[in-house]
C-alpha cells in the first residue's frame, strides 16, 4: 500500500492562518515606513529651501516676494512661481518644483479656492501683511492627514495675531498619523520649529 503525502485540510488552514498573521504584522510596519520616508523627504526639502532662502536674503536683504508674480494659470504649481528668484539669475537651489509627498495622490482639501495644490506652500510675511511687516517666511506641507490645518499661519499664531484654534502643527510625538501641517519658519521668526 502506498502512502498519501498530500496536505490535510487542517494543515492548509494552519499555513494560511500563519501567512495571514505575518501579513497583518508586516503591512502596518510597511505603511509606517512609507510615512517616515515621506516625513524625511519633507524635512530634507525644507532644509534645502531654508538654506536657499537665507542665502538669497544675505544677497538681497529680503526674502523672495509674495504675490509679485502673476500666475498665468492659477492651477499651476504656486511655489514654483513664488520662489523663482531662488533659481535665476543666481541658482541658490537647482529647482523649486518640489512636490509635497502628502499631496501626490490627492489634491489639497480645506481651502476655499479651486487651485489644485501639489507642492509645498510658501509665504513671506514682509509683503503678505503690509500693515504688520516682519521679515519672516514660512514653508508648509499638509502632513500625513493630507488636509490644510492652517500651517501657513504658524508665524501669525506664534505672534498671537490669530486664534490658537485656527492652527494645528504636526508633532511626531503624537504619532505618525497625527493631524497638523508640517511647518518650517525662518528669518525673524517667533515660531518654535519642531525637530523631527
Amino acid at each position: 500500500m502506498g502512502h498519501d503525502h498530500s496536505f490535510t485540510l487542517i494543515e492548509l488552514l494552519i499555513v494560511v492562518a500563519i501567512i495571514g498573521i505575518l501579513a497583518a504584522l508586516a503591512v502596518p510596519n510597511f505603511l509606517q515606513a512609507q510615512i517616515r520616508a515621506q516625513l524625511a523627504r519633507v524635512m530634507g526639502d525644507f532644509r534645502n529651501l531654508q538654506t536657499a532662502l537665507e542665502s538669497y536674503h544675505i544677497d538681497h536683504q529680503h526674502y523672495p516676494l509674495y504675490g509679485v508674480y502673476t500666475f498665468p494659470n492659477p492651477k499651476q504649481n504656486l511655489i514654483s512661481y513664488r520662489l523663482i528668484p531662488l533659481t535665476t539669475p543666481i541658482a541658490y537651489i537647482p529647482s523649486v518644483n518640489l512636490q509635497d509627498p502628502f499631496l501626490k495622490l490627492i489634491g489639497a482639501q480645506g481651502w476655499n479656492d479651486d487651485v489644485i495644490r501639489l507642492s509645498y506652500a510658501y509665504r513671506n510675511h514682509e509683503y503678505w501683511l503690509p500693515e504688520q511687516r516682519f521679515k519672516s517666511w514660512v514653508l508648509c506641507s499638509f502632513g500625513p492627514d493630507r488636509d490644510s490645518d492652517g500651517g501657513l499661519n504658524a508665524e501669525l499664531w506664534a505672534r498671537r495675531l490669530i486664534l490658537e484654534e485656527s492652527v494645528t502643527i504636526y508633532q511626531p510625538t503624537n504619532g505618525l498619523y497625527s493631524s497638523g501641517d508640517i511647518v518650517r519658519t525662518g528669518g525673524e521668526t517667533r515660531h518654535q520649529n519642531y525637530k523631527m
